[in-house]
């Protein structure tokens, strides 16, 4: 005789037999409801919930109901359950959600945006480092000591990537330098002389030519330092200028190396004459002119 396996649960309302998982969980000595779950709502006057199939490697999401495949393209990752996780949410219903949450709640989107003040994560972060300063210390050495090669070869690639920025930073605490020397006010920064850059296109303030080989843009006083009525190295006396290196050929001599201390009108009657020289003080005043 061959016996047949027999269904976990009998529901008496459809007459059928169905598996344990149709069935509510009850308190009854069976544990489960008397009526499967169907039978259970149309008892109760409700419409059975009939579920779909959700095909693998997709998920519903719980705002519109809709299934989508589970990737990135249509749910966002959730941060805070490990990479691998999706919200429950599809990215439209997220977003949403978000516009929503962010309207009623104006006063958590505030601080959220402090938070990222590159000002506010910065001094965090100092303070941070002066706490845990020998910690750090040791990480990175230890780091170093593993990883020699790489260290050395970063510092290699740092050091020619910020090459330019560096040089610049090393002449502006110069002319900082020169002016504190005599007295006079030194709040030029490097946000000022990219400005000064940008307005003259990269190229010297006189002569209109663009670094090359022979030649770097100088921070230069258009009214010298050794003048009595210099304002000291601020803005609004600050021009780029061409500055020749070390070898530059004969006759190819820089505007900055040229003028040195010299008078800016009679340096430039000289180079130049009076008319041309006239045009470029023009030119130079125009400029001054603007940042007032």
């Amino acid at each position: 005789m061959i016996y047949l396996p027999i269904p976990d649960k009998y529901c008496p309302r459809c007459k059928q037999f169905k598996n344990r998982d149709l069935f509510y969980l009850s308190s009854r000595s069976t544990g489960l409801s008397v009526y499967c779950k169907t039978c259970e709502a149309l008892r109760k006057g409700k419409t059975p919930r009939v579920k779909d199939k959700i095909p693998k490697g997709h998920r519903r999401c719980s705002g519109c109901k809709g299934i989508f495949p589970e990737t990135l393209e249509f749910f966002p990752p959730h941060k805070t359950r490990g990479k691998d996780s999706f919200r429950q949410l599809c990215r439209p219903c997220w977003r949403a959600y978000q516009r929503k949450y962010n309207a009623d709640h104006p006063e958590v989107k505030q601080a959220s945006r402090k938070r990222r003040d590159p000002a506010i994560v910065a001094a965090e972060k100092k303070r941070s480092h002066e706490r845990n300063r020998d910690k750090d210390n040791a990480r990175v050495q230890k780091w170093v000591s593993e990883n020699l090669d790489h260290a050395r070869q970063s510092a290699r690639d740092n050091y020619y990537a910020n090459r330019e920025k560096r040089i610049a930073q090393a002449m502006l605490n110069t002319v900082k330098r020169m002016a504190r020397k005599r007295s006079l006010p030194d709040d030029f920064t490097m946000d000022d002389w990219s400005r000064v850059k940008d307005y003259f296109e990269h190229r010297c303030a006189v002569c209109g030519r663009a670094p090359d080989f022979w030649h770097v843009l100088a921070m230069d006083h258009w009214v010298a330092l050794a003048d009595p009525n210099c304002p000291g190295t601020v803005i609004n006396n600050m021009i780029p200028l061409c500055h020749s290196r070390k070898g530059v050929p004969l006759g190819d001599v820089g505007c900055n190396n040229s003028k040195g201390k010299k008078n800016a009108l009679e340096w430039l009657t000289s180079r130049y004459g009076l008319r041309k020289a006239q045009s470029i003080i023009a030119r130079i005043e125009a400029y001054f002119a603007s940042l007032r």
